[in-house]
């Protein structure tokens, strides 16, 4: 290692260790958002301790079709169960942006020996570009928000992948044929480990294709042009065709779950990429945040009149990349690896339209070519350049320190999201639950009901506000009358508000609120049942159900509860449902009912590898050769069965209610 290199690891190990001290303070906070839905499957099955509680959970992700098993194996080097502590989850989190920053360094250094850099130049500019995204505030909602391993893991893989392409291609170059080899099993090995992180790592192969491209003027070969046509364009086709392929689905049925649609969503996106460019290049320690639910949405190319101005922009973008990959390589693999990056997910793919952690390896390139014009050598403003290559890391890291500060603090996290975003049902909504917990019922219910004159469906303030209501002197009859409106209408319904519902069934049985008790429980669980939405998928069906079974059981009417348990199963066979379902009967004394409803749990058989479509047929394979369901349906039958003799059946009213 000669002089130059170990001054520019000296230069890049300063700002890893920055990087890691403006972080901690965020290993101070809590799950939050979807960290409780993914993180949950943790105790799923007990603590995972064995190979078979392994097997079971690792193949319980459903985030994507692919379940994400790497991601989701990956949060129990920080916990085997559930509840958990957030912190080793936050600080496995850093080690792991950490490691990223290390790996993207040796890629940027790679690149600039490849492009024609001094080895001087090419190490200093890494150093400093992989710095400024190491230590960008951007990606505190990447790094701090749990959950978002998943969109780390496939950079990871993707920087060591890209690293060891051009490590291997400098020694194809050379000569050496055994590198032909190793390029091929780097692509294959980090495609799959990316892609089975999170589905955005079939980008892989098309990102490294990009690199091809802009390096082929510099350096190139026979060797490289085969493992370009042959390696890197087919998977590069495919994944296209199979998004275009994929377009009729999506157009279908993107009305039904979004409130968009898929046109509208690609023209919003163009609006969206060019706000996440501000905050990449204009960076503020306080961005908005997790909830951005309320980004208006483009419906035609002028309105907003931003759209069009966007679309333009984009596509000017494009035509840069393209355009200054023979003169400035840099630059046209910087934009281009932004573009292609967020082709899936702000692209057709009909996700939610936009979130922070998108940005996280599209934007690994963006600071190169500032970097390479920051430490080239010449004489042209040296003490200026210097002077910026030197503040920039410490601005940017002044500014993560101060973000990380907020992530470690719940409560003031949620009053900056809500102060940031005045018009995100889900940032008032999470500010208001703080506001509860705090006793501050009154501002609470100015908060909610303040939104809830522009948006009175959404079921999020609707919920809440139910919650303030109950805490401070009861539900009002407009109040009840406007919920059943908002659940029977809302054109977006959720599980939300059945889950919710069942969280308060103690408090409604107790007749602690005023104003909800189980008849206007089953009006309101009814009104969700009536929607036209849910009508429309079967997990909202079946969840309305169940509840009404609950409901049911609440209010003494085993038989009637019976029948809706039943109506739930038919709208979803789900066997954990039917067993949840049996144990709520036999917990209400009908064990002779728990066990007539028992006998519609039906084991699904497993499917064969050759018709696996996701991983939840996956799951279902672990499942049913480990025999769990069979296991789980015979114990709780023997519990009941046990009981029989020593338990009351509660005969019905004589004159039910």
């Amino acid at each position: 290692m000669n002089l130059s290199q170990r001054s520019s690891w000296l230069a890049f190990v300063v700002m890893l260790a920055l990087a890691g001290f403006a972080l901690w303070p965020g290993t101070r906070g809590g799950f939050v958002f979807d960290d409780y839905p993914n993180l949950v499957h943790l105790g799923d099955y007990g603590r995972v301790d064995s190979w078979p509680v392994f097997a079971r959970y690792v193949t319980s992700g459903s985030a994507d079709p692919l379940g994400r098993p790497v991601a989701v194996a990956s949060f129990l080097l920080d916990a085997r169960d559930w509840p958990a502590d957030p912190f080793p989850f936050k600080r496995t989190n850093i080690a792991l942006h950490l490691l990223n920053g290390l790996l993207l360094f040796l890629v940027l250094a790679e690149l600039g020996r490849a492009g024609g850099n001094d080895e001087r130049s090419a190490c200093r500019a890494a150093a400093l570009a992989a710095g400024l995204w190491m230590l960008h505030p951007l990606f505190l909602s990447t790094t701090l928000y749990i959950v978002q391993r998943e969109a780390m893991l496939p950079a990871t893989f993707t920087f060591l992948a890209l690293w060891l392409w051009m490590a291997s291609r400098r020694r194809l170059l050379d000569g050496h044929a055994r590198a032909r080899a190793w390029m091929v099993l780097t692509v294959l090995s980090c495609t799959v480990l990316a892609t089975l992180s999170k589905a955005n790592g079939l980008l892989l192969p098309a990102l490294l294709l990009l690199v091809e491209c802009a390096l082929a003027r510099w350096q190139d070969s026979k060797n490289l042009r085969g493992l370009r046509r042959w390696l890197l364009w087919p998977p590069t086709a495919l994944l296209c065709a199979a998004m275009l392929l994929a377009l009729p689905g999506y157009i279908r049925d993107t009305p039904i779950s979004r409130g968009w649609t898929l046109g509208q969503r690609l023209l919003t996106e163009s609006r969206v990429l060019f706000d996440y460019l501000d905050l990449l290049w204009l960076p503020r320690p306080l961005s908005p945040g997790l909830f951005n639910d309320d980004i208006p949405v483009s419906h035609d190319l002028l309105h907003p009149w931003t759209t069009l101005p966007a679309v333009l922009g984009v596509l000017a973008l494009a035509i840069i990349a393209w355009r200054a990959r023979q003169r400035a390589p840099a630059l046209s693999m910087a934009v281009g690896f932004y573009l292609v990056g967020q082709s899936m997910e702000s692209g057709p793919v009909p996700l939610e339209l936009y979130y922070e952690h998108r940005n996280y390896l599209p934007a690994a390139l963006m600071f190169w070519p500032l970097a390479l014009w920051l430490t080239h050598a010449s004489p042209s403003l040296p003490r200026l350049r210097d002077t910026i290559a030197v503040l920039l890391p410490l601005l940017l890291a002044g500014m993560t320190w101060l973000g990380a500060g907020v992530w470690g603090d719940p409560a003031r996290q949620a009053l900056v999201w809500g102060e940031r975003n005045p018009d995100s049902p889900r940032a008032q909504a999470y500010l208001a639950q703080f506001e509860i917990a705090q006793g501050r019922l009154a501002q609470a219910e100015v908060r909610l009901r303040t939104l809830l004159r522009t948006r009175p469906l959404d079921p999020q303030l609707v919920v809440n506000l139910i919650d303030v209501r109950c805490k401070s002197g009861g539900l009002s009859a407009g109040d009840l009358a406007a919920s059943v409106h908002a659940f029977a209408t809302n054109p977006d319904p959720t599980r939300l508000s059945v889950h919710w519902l069942q969280t308060q069934l103690p408090m409604v049985q107790a007749g602690t609120c005023p104003g909800l008790g189980l008849p206007e429980a089953e009006r309101l669980a009814r009104a969700f049942a009536g929607n036209p939405r849910t009508q429309k998928v079967p997990g909202q069906r079946s969840d309305a159900w169940h509840l009404l079974g609950q409901l049911a059981l609440a209010a003494g009417h085993p038989d009637e509860a019976l029948r809706d348990f039943n109506a739930a199963y038919a709208a979803e066979a789900r066997v954990d449902t039917v067993l949840v379902q049996a144990a709520l009967l036999a917990a209400a004394h009908q064990p002779r009912l728990a066990l007539e409803h028992l006998q519609r749990a039906t084991v699904p058989p497993a499917k064969p590898l050759w018709r696996w479509r996701s991983m939840a047929d996956a799951h279902g394979w672990v499942l049913y050769r480990q025999g769990f369901w069979q296991r789980q349906i015979a114990q709780l039958r023997g519990r009941i069965r046990a009981d029989l003799p020593a338990v009351p059946v509660q005969p019905l009213p004589a004159n039910p209610p």
